[in-house]
């Protein structure tokens, strides 16, 4: 998409939130911040919570339409993380993340879970999934590569049965990325 089309919608969008159609009520999120914009929306069942994205420093959040962010059993939030360099790997990202997942939660079992393309652009969605049961700590996180910085999305739980049940949901809300930059 050339910078003409990709200015185009990012007013298109703009416009429509200053409108109310994209905001808190609608289920897209739109993320801008220094160098880079993205959005992303909740499937069927669940919503956008900014404001609980905000309190948590988080570039969005998201829990089902039944309870809220501080008091969901199931959530997703998406976040960016800075590459060292312009020429590291994805890869290098994800075993960066593995090990910290590993120290901060002994027992922890990271596994490639699938690869995934995303909707519209076709970005491949690289999810891993984090499982301790001894902790009741069970997450999955999709790992899109966008050159300087990698965008997590991320779908955390302390119930095994809440994990499996939310997947399909938190597969759909990655398919729904769209980058703006």
């Amino acid at each position: 998409m050339d910078d003409f089309r990709k200015s185009c919608l990012l007013v298109l969008m703009l416009g429509l939130m200053a409108q109310g159609v994209l905001s808190q009520e609608s289920s897209t999120v739109i993320v801008q911040d220094m160098g880079y914009g993205y959005t992303l929306t909740a499937p069927k069942g669940w919503k956008p919570d900014q404001k609980g994205a905000r309190e948590m420093l988080l570039n969005a959040a998201f829990s089902p339409d039944s309870t809220s962010w501080s008091k969901s059993s199931v959530v997703i939030y998406a976040n960016v993380t800075y590459k060292t360099d312009d020429d590291q790997a994805l890869e290098e990202v994800i075993n960066l993340d593995i090990e910290h997942f590993t120290k901060d939660s002994p027992g922890v079992k990271a596994t490639k879970n699938k690869e995934i393309l995303t909707f519209t652009q076709r970005k491949k969605a690289t999810i891993y999934d984090f499982m301790n049961p001894a902790k009741k700590n069970f997450e999955s996180v999709a790992y899109i590569d966008q050159g300087e910085i990698v965008i997590m999305i991320v779908m955390g739980t302390r119930d095994e049965k809440l994990f499996k049940a939310a997947k399909p949901d938190f597969e759909r809300l990655v398919l729904s990325y769209y980058w703006l930059n």
